[in-house]
This record gives structure tokens, C-alpha cells and sequence, in this order.
């Protein structure tokens, strides 16, 4: 009767769920090798993390970060930082105080991620890497930028440009294809983290 065809539904619904884990954990691990590979990184990353910086009219300035584990959003760990240096907008600055305190906490508990992204370009990652160096710990860094030109912005026709990837080491910055799936996900990060 009902109870049957109730358990039935159940049993389908359970299977779908089965195969669709299985799927997610094949797509994350084409992504997670395709950022390994994009990246240059010794190992395939698990744990990444993204930080952002905002500020409103150049005071309340905040870090914020966000953790992906395997791709999935472990909203549990997220964090926001308030910035010691306030009255003035210094996003380099802010950058280097809150990558370092949270590297500096991640050593002393042994939850340092794979991989940090910093939404920025050349000089937030240079100020990342300033703080990595100091505390001599061995995450690798990069940084995500949107590509916008003067003139976009002068003319207020912004539009979708590519994603830039600044890699430690190389002069110039890399840029992603849009449908690629490891700029999905980087994008998807950065997203969360402005979130």
C-alpha cells in the first residue's frame, strides 16, 4: 500500500543521494587536480581558504575568510578579523595583518590550509607572502583578481573580463578561461568570501 510506495521513494531518493556524493567527489577532484596542476603546488589541496578585505568609506575596516574542505563550504571555520589600523584605507596593510594572524593561529593549532587565496592583485600578494615568510610556515598563496579596465569603469560599462591568477614566482599574471571548472571554483570562493 502506501507504506510500500512511501519506502520505495525513500530507497530511490537514497540512491540518487548515493550517486550524486559519488559524482561531487569525482568533480572535486578534477578541480583539485586542475588547481594543483594550474598552481604549480607540491600537493592536490583539501583544505583552501579565501581572504577578503572591505571597509566602509575608509573606516570599519574587516578581513574576512572563508574555508572550503574537499569544495564543500565548512561555514563553521569562517572567521572575521577587525583590522588594528583603522581611519585610513590600506588594503595591503590589512591584507599583511590578517594573513599573518591567521597563519600565526593555524601553526599554533595545526589547521593551516593548502592553499590561501587572496582577492586582490600583485601587491595584496606580495604582503601575503611578506607575512607567510615571517612566520616561516609553508602554505602557498595566490592571488584572484577581476579584470577591469580604466576605461570600463570611467564609461560605467562594466562587464565580465577575465579572471587573473597571480602565482608567486611568475612575472606576469595568468589568465583563467572562463568556463574552466577550477575558475568556477576560484570564483566561487571569492564570491563566497564578499558574501
Amino acid at each position: 500500500g502506501s507504506k510500500s510506495r512511501l519506502l520505495a521513494m525513500a530507497e530511490l531518493n537514497a540512491r540518487h543521494a548515493f550517486v550524486n556524493s559519488l559524482t561531487r567527489e569525482a568533480d572535486w577532484d578534477r578541480v583539485a587536480e586542475g588547481l594543483a596542476k594550474t598552481i604549480g603546488m607540491r600537493q592536490i589541496p583539501r583544505r583552501i581558504e579565501c581572504v577578503d578585505i572591505s571597509n566602509f568609506q575608509g573606516s570599519d575596516t574587516v578581513g574576512a575568510l572563508v574555508v572550503f574542505f574537499d569544495g564543500v563550504a565548512d561555514k563553521a571555520s569562517y572567521r572575521k578579523y577587525n583590522v588594528a589600523q583603522q581611519g585610513s584605507p590600506n588594503d595591503f596593510a590589512s591584507v599583511y595583518e590578517v594573513v599573518k594572524r591567521r597563519l600565526k593561529r593555524g601553526s599554533e593549532e595545526n589547521t593551516l590550509p593548502d592553499l590561501l587565496v587572496i582577492d586582490g592583485g600583485a601587491g595584496q600578494l606580495s604582503m601575503a607572502l611578506q607575512a607567510r615568510d615571517e612566520l616561516g610556515v609553508g602554505v602557498e598563496i595566490v592571488a584572484l583578481a577581476k579584470m577591469r579596465t580604466e576605461s570600463d569603469v570611467e564609461s560605467q560599462k562594466i562587464e565580465r573580463k577575465p579572471e587573473r591568477l597571480y602565482i608567486p614566482g611568475r612575472e606576469e599574471a595568468l589568465f583563467l578561461e572562463e568556463g574552466d571548472p577550477v575558475t568556477r571554483f576560484l570564483s566561487r570562493i571569492r564570491d563566497e568570501v564578499h558574501r
